[in-house]
């Protein structure tokens, strides 16, 4: 709908969308947060049948990995077609080798990055530039842009360059900082692209395609006889860059009006201190130095816009002659070189030059720290405040070279004073954020010329996890590319964050403060410490309970329209007519919703209708003098937390979940540098996001405890109390799913408010203090009493509802205390490795699962390698024991005999340890130090490679099978979602055909792959599909034989997602896996190599139509195309029948 549009307000990923797709043929995506959406919006305007400006569509294909997306643009340039991919981070790292092939080609080629913080001993979501950085040894030329209109502008400056110049270039931006912000943008109409782009150039390009006709060897090996000859050759390839990326520039200023050049100057004329600085906060360096310029300050700024060929002579020609000091920033951290690569560049211009200068250091903004204005104004005063010539800015710690901001009031209250601020709390997947940008849509509409920003911030989960929008509106261009910090209005969509965080840190005396909630005495249960800011600051206080009017209209949680209606007429009142925008807000509320039911998207109009009605009623009339002197009544710590202690209740931990670990430094996490963390801290989170929460009737409960293994949050546990079973609810645990209630045989499970069940939190934590687990064989006893033995894992931070923990949470309580688990990037990384918030917990003998991620890509041999280096250390402790074993004494000689005995028993191999380990304790000797020294390949372990399909199924597929065929004894736990969960719903090779995704917008055209069959033809490996929602039993039974199986196990577990959109939500996703198994698209089964025969433990006795009519994902494809989808469903049936054909005649 904005395809024809000029001015827009949308964010970076998809301004640069809109230029990347008409400037390509073709485009080989695939997914990686944060450029997952640019990937996307491509196919789906492929899907629409938009055109390019060769009036084409293009092509688009999904690859099975990043290598892939840049082999395939390799490919697709050698033959004579302009190609575009997008990436992010380690993605980008992948492509390094055909970007290095690329780049000596002398072929147009354009990859677009969203920058993201390259993981080290830990993976980050949050932008930097290490990434971008690691292209410098492969001559790829670089672009880099600061907001919205800049991806937009210089996305087509790059493509027009890469043309011009016949060569391959990156364009890059922050990720999240601008890829997901929303900003108000100029679109460049058709007529005016082509005007810049050269289509001699093109032409030229095309007659350069691999033709039988035309022959030639391309790639070809070299003995070395003119490999160095021909190589440095290219130098007059890469000399002449960036004259051309600057005519380029020079054109797009005199067609669209927008000026733009390799270097940007900004500041005093006469500058004598100088920053170089490039990306996102070039912008606010630039505000800044405007700012303090204008006061006569001598600084200045030069933004470096072609980051790669550097231009010595351009750069110099950029400093003032008045110039005495540069300050050089790079926003990526090279540990083991004399300087950052940026600070290397300029040096080298300056010597070659032979201009002296002083110059510094300054590394700043590594993992989307921001760069604030008293960074800069630090930055300024350094050099006649003679601080070291290395400078770490935005993190503390012990020495001089950490730069201490300083805050110039002033300065800070200028740059704030420009725009309206605004700050909004919510719960991920509440639908906020796309409400606010539907927000920032109508205003643009209303006000063409107004401007508008909106930054998001996430805590990495996926969907019931904390997300706060930062919103800035204004009638000049906004440069500052931080966070609000002098709100007018801020709103609290989720009142437990209230008790969390300080959500008023941001705001301005008088402004409006909106919570929604459903306190039934607001008084007593507002904590007095917010009481007494609302005070002091003169906070106009409106109060909603938005999740009854939603829950009353059929919307669930859905509370997005109307805290989207408070925030348009309190927020942005003055800046809306808030009726007419109430108008526009419904037809775009129609447009978002599209995907959703008739009766939703009514709702939501109905919603607007009622909040519009109700504004001026919620504000709460407070006593000002009561609140200044307010003390709390309740004791809130204890309400939204266990009691706490130490390191949990003050440090580090504390901090991080409180939003204050800025305060941390360098030295509070030293004993975190290597990335080992703690386990089991998920139990001292307590969100209590939900408004109702499971309670049991304990009158009806029969102490099945079903209710427990389908909990995907651990928050119901049973207790054996005086040999009863005793079913308890930890209230603040529960995420609300009511996946329980639909377990639950006796319907004894009902979902009540919160603030009802708080009692049950106390009952809860007084058990888990007193109550032993009950001691049982967890391989041998029904799944009831597994649910007494201790438990493993606990309260992970997964989308409420998900499958995904129901099955890791079973598998932990059968191998929790020997597991070792190598966990892929994906949504496992997310519920059991997001920071301090890990649910593998850790029993009273110090024991339970041991767990390490790597990458996305490496998933199954980073496993492989854990197992074989502890099979290597066990099979050299056994060799030195049975070589030695008659030389020790009699006590340890009974010993070690029998851990040789049961070496490959977990149980007997703990008691057996701890025996030896206080016996050599108590005899010192040569025998005993040996033994004590490798004392931790006594046990045995279980080895688990756990992860989703889009890893398993593509990315990592090659390496899935090694393992399977290595002939070890180690475990595959898939969690098969059928797409691409983590980053978005993204079809995978395990989606079903006929399911609308993002990447395939017209309905997946081919039948899903057939994991469990393929594996099938080794014979000699353990291979099983589950559905625990469909058939508990059964997956219980095959996670043992599984682990009992004396080499590779592979367990498939069918995991519906958020993404399917399940009618009703994800309370009924097990329902729909039962469809699943009934309609034959998911059947039960398994091979084990022992019993020499495939085993089907399921039966077909539903149709696929039955499954698909309760998901959305095929319902759009119906209502968008109903042909197209009558016929993909009749292919998935067929695919189905002779699936379930094949695998009777196997199981013959």
């Amino acid at each position: 709908s904005f395809w024809d549009q000029n001015s827009l307000c949308l964010d970076g990923n998809t301004s640069c969308a809109m230029i990347a797709y008409k400037l390509s043929d073709i485009s080989a995506i695939y997914p990686i947060t944060p450029s997952s959406t640019m990937a996307e919006l491509v196919e789906q305007y492929a899907a629409q049948g938009k055109k390019n400006i060769f009036n084409n569509i293009v092509t688009v294909h999904q690859t099975q990995s990043e290598l892939g997306a840049a082999s395939a643009v390799h490919g697709m340039i050698s033959n004579g077609q302009l190609a575009t991919t997008f990436t992010s981070s380690q993605g980008l790292l992948l492509m390094l080798p055909n970007i290095n092939i690329m780049s000596s080609c002398q072929q147009p080629a354009v990859i677009h990055i969203a920058t993201r913080t390259v993981s080290s001993m830990m993976g980050a979501l949050s932008p930097d530039h290490s990434d971008v950085y690691a292209i410098s040894q492969t001559n790829a030329s670089a672009i880099s842009s600061r907001n919205v209109q800049e991806a937009h502008d210089m996305a087509l400056v790059t493509h027009a360059s890469a043309i011009e110049s016949s060569a391959f270039f990156v364009h890059f931006f922050e990720g999240f900082r601008v890829s997901h912000q929303f900003e108000s943008f100029m679109e460049i109409p058709d007529d005016q692209i082509k005007q810049i782009v050269d289509f001699e150039a093109v032409k030229r390009f095309r007659s350069t395609q691999m033709d039988p006709n035309h022959p030639d060897g391309r790639g070809t090996a070299s003995s070395g006889d003119i490999y160095y000859q021909v190589f440095e050759g290219l130098k007059h390839h890469f000399n002449a860059i960036p004259q051309h990326v600057q005519n380029v520039m020079k054109k797009f200023g005199n067609v669209v009006g927008r000026k733009y050049e390799i270097f940007e100057y900004y500041g005093h004329a006469e500058a004598e201190t100088v920053m170089v600085i490039m990306g996102a906060c070039s912008l606010t360096a630039q505000a800044v130095v405007e700012e303090m310029a204008s006061q006569n300050k001598k600084v200045g700024v030069i933004n470096v816009r072609l980051w790669k060929p550097f231009d010595m002579a351009y750069f110099i020609s950029k400093i003032p002659k008045s110039c005495k000091n540069i300050a050089v920033m790079d926003r990526a951290r090279d540990f083991v070189s004399n300087g950052e690569l940026m600070y290397k560049e300029v040096l080298a211009c300056l010597a070659k030059s032979k201009m002296q200068m002083n110059v510094k250091n300054c590394t700043y903004g590594i993992c989307g720290t921001d760069l604030l204005p008293s960074d800069i104004n630090a930055v300024f005063q350094s050099f006649s405040l003679q601080l070291p010539d290395t400078l770490r800015i935005g993190v503390t710690g012990k020495g001089d070279d950490y730069l201490k901001p300083i805050v110039d009031s002033e300065l800070n209250s200028k740059l704030a004073s420009k725009f309206k601020e605004l700050i909004v709390y919510a719960l991920g997947s509440d639908g906020t954020i796309g409400a606010i940008r539907n927000a920032m849509k109508v205003l643009q509409d209303q006000k063409p010329h107004s401007q508008a920003q909106a930054n998001f911030e996430f805590d990495g989960k996926k969907s019931g996890g904390l997300t706060v929008s930062y919103l800035r509106f204004g009638e000049e261009k906004i440069k500052l590319q931080y966070n609000a910090e002098a709100a007018e209005y801020i709103a609290v969509h989720t009142q437990s964050y209230i008790h969390k965080y300080d959500v008023l840190a941001g705001a301005k005396v008088g402004a409006k403060f909106v919570l929604n909630c459903d306190y039934a005495d607001l008084e007593k249960q507002l904590p007095a410490q917010l009481k007494r800011k609302i005070a002091q600051l003169d906070i106009k206080f409106y109060v909603v309970n938005a999740s009854k009017v939603a829950s009353d209209l059929g919307l669930g949680n859905k509370i997005s329209m109307i805290v989207v209606m408070f925030l348009m007429g309190l927020g942005m009142q003055g800046l809306l007519d808030i009726e007419a925008a109430a108008e526009s807000l419904k037809a775009l509320a129609r447009v978002t919703y599209a995907k959703q039911k008739q009766s939703i998207i009514e709702a939501n109009m109905v919603a607007v209708d009622q909040t519009l009605k109700m504004l001026d009623q919620c504000q709460y009339k407070y006593d000002k003098q009561k609140w200044l002197e307010a003390v709390d009544e309740i004791e809130h710590n204890h309400q939204y937390g266990p009691a706490q202690s130490g390191e949990v209740k003050n440090g580090v931990f504390a901090k991080c979940m409180n939003r204050d670990a800025k305060q941390l430094t360098v030295e509070d996490v030293e004993k975190y540098r290597t990335g080992q963390m703690p386990m089991g801290h998920t139990a001292y989170e307590k969100p209590g996001t939900a408004d109702n929460v499971a309670h049991c009737d304990q009158k009806e409960c029969v102490q099945c405890n079903t209710c427990a293994v389908a909990c995907p949050h651990a928050a119901i546990k049973p207790f054996m109390v005086n040999n009863k079973i005793q079913i308890q609810v930890s209230p603040l645990d529960c995420r609300g799913c009511g996946v329980c209630t639909q377990a639950c045989p006796k319907k004894c499970i009902s979902l009540e408010p919160l603030d009802q069940q708080m009692a049950e939190q106390d009952k809860f934590d007084q058990l888990m203090k007193d109550v032993p687990t009950v001691e049982v064989d967890t391989m041998k006893c029904n799944l009831k009493d597994l649910q007494l033995s201790e438990q493993y894992f606990f309260n992970p931070g997964s989308c409420p509802g998900c499958p995904e923990t129901v099955v890791m949470r079973m598998l932990m309580s059968l191998i929790g205390d020997h597991a070792t688990v190598a966990s892929a990037v994906g949504c496992a990384i997310i519920w059991g490795q997001n920071g301090f918030l890990r649910p593998y917990s850790v029993d009273k003998h110090g024991r339970g699962p041991t767990v390490s991620t790597s990458l996305f890509e490496d998933n199954s041999t980073f496993g492989l390698g854990m197992e074989l280096a502890n099979t290597t250390g066990r099979n050299n402790l056994k060799k030195y024991i049975e070589a030695n074993i008659d030389k020790m004494e009699e006590g340890l000689n009974k010993l070690v005999k029998q851990l040789v005995h049961d070496f490959n028993n977990a149980k007997q191999t703990q008691v057996l340890s701890q025996q030896i380990i206080q016996y050599c304790t108590e005899h010192p000797g040569s025998f005993s130090q040996r033994l004590i020294d490798e004392q931790q390949f006594m046990c045995k372990r279980s080895h688990w490679i756990i992860g989703g399909d889009g890893w398993s199924y593509d990315i990592d597929f090659g390496g899935v099978d090694h393992v399977m065929s290595s002939g070890r004894n180690i475990n595959i736990l898939i969690m098969n979602n059928g797409c691409f969960a983590n980053t978005g719903g993204q079809r995978s090779k395990a989606t079903f055909e006929g399911a609308v995704t993002k990447n395939c917008a017209n309905g997946v055209p081919l039948a899903h792959k057939k994991m469990t069959e393929m594996f099938l033809t080794y014979k000699r490996c353990y291979v099983a599909q589950i559905a625990v929602g469909a058939n508990r039993p059964q997956a219980l039974r095959v996670l043992r034989e599984a682990e009992e199986f004396e080499g590779p196990s592979m367990v498939i577990c069918y995991c519906p997602c958020i993404s399917h959109m399940i009618s009703g939500g994800m309370i009924n996703q097990e329902k729909q896996q039962k469809l699943a198994v009934e309609s034959g698209l998911w059947p039960l089964m398994k091979y084990d190599p022992r019993v020499n025969k495939l085993i089907i433990e399921s039966k077909v006795s539903k149709k696929v139509d039955e499954f698909v009519q309760n998901e959305q994902r095929f319902a759009v494809l119906k209502k968008k195309d109903e042909t197209r989808y009558q016929a993909l469903i009749a292919e998935l049936q067929e695919d189905v029948d002779k699936n379930i054909q094949y695998l009777n005649k196997l199981a013959e």
